[in-house]
C-alpha cells in the first residue's frame, strides 16, 4: 500500500509548508534552497535542475549492520528497534529559512543551508515502557500538529505537547482516554463513552 502524503500550505507568521507521512513513508518539500527529502531517518537536499543530492544528514546516524546468522535474540531486537525508529511516522515543515522535523521521539529545527540542527527536543514520554518484550515494535500514529508563531503543538497518542521551535523547550499534558487513538478490544465492552446518543446503531 502506497504511503499517502498530505500537503498543507499555510501562512502563520511566515511561509509554512508541510508534509506528513505514515510509517516508512517518504517526504519531499520544495523551498528556494532546493528540494528536501526525508526517508528512513535520512534528510537530503536535492538540486532541482540536476536532481543531484548535494547535502545529506542522518538523523539517527548510520543504520547498524544487521546481526549475523546465529546472533542472539537481544541483538535482533536492538537492530529491529533501530529500523523501527527510522521508519516512524514523520512531519516535515518549512518555516522561513528552517525545516521543522518531527520523527518518532525527535523534534529538530534544521538550517536549510547547512542541514545543521539549530534546536532540538526529546519528545519521549517518560511513562512509556522501554521494554521491547512488552511494547514490541508498535508505532504510534503520526501526531496532529499546529504551528502558531514560534510554538509547535503536537497531538500525540497519549499527550499533547507544545514545543518552542526557537529553543526546543517543551510543555506537555496527558490526554484523556477519549482523545487517545481507538484500540481494538477483543474481549468486548471496550466503549470509552462520550459518543453520540444512538450513534452507530442498526435498524
Amino acid at each position: 500500500m502506497k504511503a499517502v502524503l498530505v500537503c498543507v500550505g499555510l501562512l502563520l507568521g511566515g511561509a509554512l509548508f508541510a508534509q506528513v507521512a505514515p510509517n516508512g513513508g517518504a517526504l519531499m518539500v520544495n523551498t528556494p534552497k532546493g528540494i528536501f527529502a526525508l526517508r528512513s531517518g535520512v534528510l537530503a537536499r536535492i538540486v532541482p535542475a540536476t536532481l543531484k543530492v548535494d547535502k545529506v544528514m542522518q538523523i539517527y546516524g548510520a543504520l547498524p549492520e544487521p546481526p549475523g546468522q546465529g546472533s542472539d535474540r537481544e541483538a535482533f531486537q536492538k537492530y529491529y528497534a533501530e529500523v523501527a525508529k527510522r521508519n516512524a511516522p514523520a512531519i516535515l515543515l518549512v518555516k522561513d529559512g528552517d525545516l521543522l522535523l518531527v520523527t518518532g521521539d525527535i523534534f529538530a529545527r534544521i538550517n536549510q543551508d547547512t542541514l545543521k540542527v539549530e534546536a532540538t527536543a526529546n519528545l519521549k514520554d517518560s511513562t512509556e515502557t522501554a521494554d521491547l518484550n512488552q511494547r514490541g515494535f508498535r508505532q504510534d500514529p503520526a501526531p496532529g500538529y499546529l504551528l502558531v508563531n514560534t510554538t509547535l503543538y503536537l497531538l500525540r497518542a497519549k499527550e499533547i505537547v507544545s514545543v518552542n521551535i526557537a529553543d526546543g523547550k517543551l510543555t506537555r499534558q496527558p490526554l484523556p482516554a477519549q482523545l487517545q487513538p481507538a484500540q481494538v478490544n477483543y474481549m468486548g465492552g471496550g466503549n470509552r463513552g462520550g459518543g453520540i446518543p444512538g450513534g452507530g446503531g442498526r435498524n
